[in-house]
């Protein structure tokens, strides 16, 4: 398997490890954000994503890529799933998917021993804050959480911290096989705040929502939501873009107006106040473009409201778990079942839980499987069925998309359709031999497992690292925003890194 054949389309093999990448930062970048400055800075990633080699120096075309003789689990019902099957690339779109296709023109990237499936959707993470990550493993309390955020460094974040945070969180994403991120961005103190949040999803290659939030604690400027028109104006001319733009917004009717007048979706955090859902269901105001988040600890009549009007349901399993103060804990996986609302799962608080969708797809697997045999280890005759892993995988993947607004360009593999991708090891030790495609993706697979990853036909990683990031300079700017933060704050000193003191 380490040979390479002769021939303009040799298959590039996968245990070639001496990848060729250009490994560039901006001059002067980290001296601007230094500054306060975002002129001219940021991440640069490689000119074109695919300008990479491989052992022999052969340069890759980008243009055309294909990916033979995987194992597609494409979650489409039209495309359906295949053995030892070819999936082509063709610019930023998926051109073909079936067995023995022509490979003329195309650079060939052997896939056998590997599963493709679409690439995973996030719904909701808070990436301002993320250079704290793991930072209160321990904390218990929603006010814990507040403590460390709101309240503490998010009161001193500046415009580089915003772009240190997102741009970690968006590089981190993409290594974990998340190719598509909502940044629920709560803590918009600035408009300069809000454009170093974007700039650093664009820097990073990332397919990003930005969800433009207010601040919710301190001074601040006041300048959202109306900002959202100048934003959209600045950074969103384009419907044909990787970042993409929604509205953060509590239950309100006149924000919701003013999204829709901006032509953005919109998508709102933890509603808890069941009379005022209600009534903005009466009134027409929900819809399709609305995504609700959590929605723990809601009653029957709520959830037949979101069914009614197309409402979209954004789990958050490890946090619902993890705080209280969060509804009744449990994710309501359940109750997205029995009214068939869309759902999609999320990371959501990096300073106190786990970056990948591993971790979400199996709490969701394992917290409805447990709560439908408890009912039916009680007698009930209406207990649930348990969940299959092509339905968890389905949500981290389609029902991902249609919670961000992205379901006609990426949540599954068909022709059409952009290629965000992910090439996945079903062949190494810790998932051979490949028994079950989905049980081995969400129950056996880990963040090493991602072998490659496109996103929109762009190579993003390649055998496990991530092309084009200059990962030192990238660990200069978050540990000096961490440092700076941390000194203004208190709340954090290297101490406890190993005495957990938070």
């Amino acid at each position: 398997m380490d040979d390479e054949h002769n021939g303009d389309n040799a298959p590039v093999r996968r245990h070639k490890r001496s990848l060729l990448v250009r490994r560039t930062l901006l001059k002067g970048a980290a001296a601007g954000l230094a500054a306060g400055t975002l002129a001219n800075s940021g991440l640069a990633r490689t000119a074109l994503a695919n300008d990479f080699a491989d052992d022999k120096g052969r340069k890759i075309d980008g243009r055309r890529i294909l990916l033979r003789g995987g194992t597609i689990l494409s979650m489409d019902p039209d495309v359906g799933n295949a053995i030892k099957a070819d999936l082509l690339i063709d610019g930023k779109k998926i051109a073909g998917i079936g067995p023995g296709l022509s490979s003329r023109g195309a650079t060939v990237i052997d896939a056998h021993g590997t599963i493709l499936v679409p690439g995973f959707v996030e719904t909701h993470r808070h990436c301002w804050q993320n250079t704290f990550r793991r930072a209160i493993p321990n904390a218990r309390l929603l006010s814990d959480y507040a403590a460390l955020t709101h309240r503490g460094v998010g009161l001193f974040s500046r415009p580089q911290d915003h772009y240190a945070g997102s741009l970690i969180s968006g590089l981190s994403a993409m290594h974990c096989g998340i190719t598509s991120m909502l940044d629920f961005s709560h803590n918009s103190r600035t408009a300069a705040h809000v454009d170093a949040a974007i700039k650093a999803h664009l820097d990073s290659g990332l397919r990003a929502v930005f969800a433009y939030g207010p601040a919710s604690f301190g001074t601040w400027d006041r300048q959202w939501p109306q900002d959202i028109v100048r934003v959209k104006n600045k950074f969103f001319r384009s419907e044909d873009q990787l970042v993409s733009l929604r509205l953060a917004t509590p239950l309100d009717a006149e924000n919701f107006a003013l999204a829709r007048s901006a032509g953005v979706k919109i998508t709102s955090d933890f509603p808890t106040n069941v009379n005022l859902i209600l009534d903005l269901a009466r009134q027409g105001v929900l819809g399709p473009d609305v995504t609700f988040i959590h929605c723990t600890a809601l009653p029957d009549s709520v959830f037949q409201a979101m069914k009614d009007h197309g409402v979209r349901l954004a789990l958050a399993p490890t946090s619902d778990a993890h705080y209280r103060g969060l509804g009744d804990s449990v994710a309501p996986v359940q109750k997205g079942l029995d009214f068939n609302i869309p759902m999609g799962l999320s990371v959501d608080a990096e300073v106190s839980l786990s970056p990948d969708m591993f971790s979400q797809m199996r709490q969701t697997f394992y917290t409805q499987r447990m709560l439908a045999n408890q009912r039916f280890a009680a007698g009930d005759t209406n207990a649930p069925v348990e969940m299959s892993p092509r339905q968890i995988l389905e949500m981290a993947t389609l029902g991902g998309a249609m919670c961000n607004g992205l379901e006609s360009r990426v949540g599954s593999l068909a022709p059409g359709k952009e290629a965000d991708i992910l090439m996945v090891e079903a062949d190494d030790i810790l998932n051979m031999p490949l028994n079950n495609a989905y049980g081995t993706v969400v129950l056996g697979a880990d963040n090493g497992s991602i072998r490659n990853v496109f996103i929109a036909g762009r190579l993003v990683k390649w055998n496990g690292r991530l092309v084009g990031v200059d990962i030192d300079a990238v660990r200069k700017l978050v540990y000096a925003s961490r440092d700076y933060l941390a000194a203004q704050t208190q709340l954090w000193k290297p101490d406890y890194i190993v005495d957990g003191a938070m």
